[in-house]
């Protein structure tokens, strides 16, 4: 049975309204905590929806348009109804268009100089470590014996040998190793030195052309690697394409800050009643996120 657990200046936050919310946000229905930090979360969009309605008005074919592009959260909203579907992307429509009038329009363009100091103080995100396409054939055995893995050395040796000629790795393994429990596995992916085993990105930052390395022990098993392609560590450089995407996100930084002000004083003047004892106790400042607003 539905029942309300709380009311913003009179609108009230019912209990389904709640768990979807909260289960949509990844969040636990059955967690107190979840629900509270769900409830200011709900409580906060009814504030900024109140006023918005004084200025924004969404037809329903913004929504239509907004539903089948919103392809993305199909699976977590796949609980609620299309009437309740409709009226989630109705709100986040109407935020997203308030927080612009309201806010945006006070919010001028940063400037070049504070774009670039964004760009050089966190420079990190615009570069890229080197990669390598490492090509690497293991070998592995059923058996851990030491026997075993001095075979295994040495079958890889001569699918080394075999490869450098030209040939084949399945065919340089043979039905007689097969059957000795012997099993190859061949790959190729892109990867950085980090992500490599510190002795494999040693011997693989040395290799020149299509060598093949020495084997080496891999987990269980051996495996030789060949370094296919190159990718040198780059840095994006600051167009005016990036210096948009900065520019963006400096603006909405400046959007959220002044939105929080205006969250903070409508908290306090608003009707906030909280009927459901379970959610009576407070989040902890740090966890009042300002609701999130598509687009910015």
């Amino acid at each position: 049975m539905d029942y309300v657990v709380a009311t913003v200046n009179g609108e009230a936050i019912t209990w389904t309204a709640l768990r979807d919310e909260t289960q949509i946000r990844g969040l636990r229905a059955d967690s107190a905590l979840d629900r509270r930090q769900t409830l200011q979360l709900l409580v906060d969009e009814l504030l900024f929806v109140g006023e918005a309605r004084n200025f924004v008005i969404i037809p329903d074919a913004s929504v239509d348009e907004a539903m089948e592009i919103a392809t993305a959260s199909a699976d977590a909203e796949g609980s609620l109804s299309i009437e309740a579907r409709r009226e989630r992307v109705r709100r986040q429509l109407m935020l997203t268009e308030f927080a612009d009038r309201a806010f945006g329009a006070g919010v001028p363009r940063p400037s070049d100089v504070e774009i670039l100091a964004h760009y050089e103080g966190n420079i990190g995100d615009y570069q890229g470590p080197a990669e390598y396409q490492v090509r690497t054939v293991g070998i592995r055995s059923t058996s851990e014996a030491v026997r075993d893995l001095a075979d295994g050395r040495a079958l890889l040796v001569s699918i080394r040998a075999s490869l450098l000629n030209g040939g084949d790795a399945p065919a340089a393994l043979g039905d007689a190793w097969a059957a000795r429990g012997f099993t190859l596995d061949v790959e190729t992916e892109w990867i950085t030195r980090d992500a490599m085993p510190s002795a494999t990105g040693d011997v693989v930052a040395e290799l020149e052309g299509d060598e093949w390395s020495d084997p080496l022990r891999d987990g269980a098993g051996h495996a030789i690697v060949q370094v296919v392609d190159f990718a040198p560590a780059w840095t994006q450089e600051l167009g005016p394409e990036l210096a948009d995407s900065i520019a963006r996100i400096l603006r909405g930084q400046r959007v959220a800050a002044a939105m929080q002000v205006w969250l903070e004083e409508r908290r306090q003047a608003a009707d906030i009643r909280i009927l459901d004892r379970d959610l009576l106790q407070p989040v902890a400042p740090e966890e009042e996120p300002v609701p999130q607003v598509e687009g910015e």
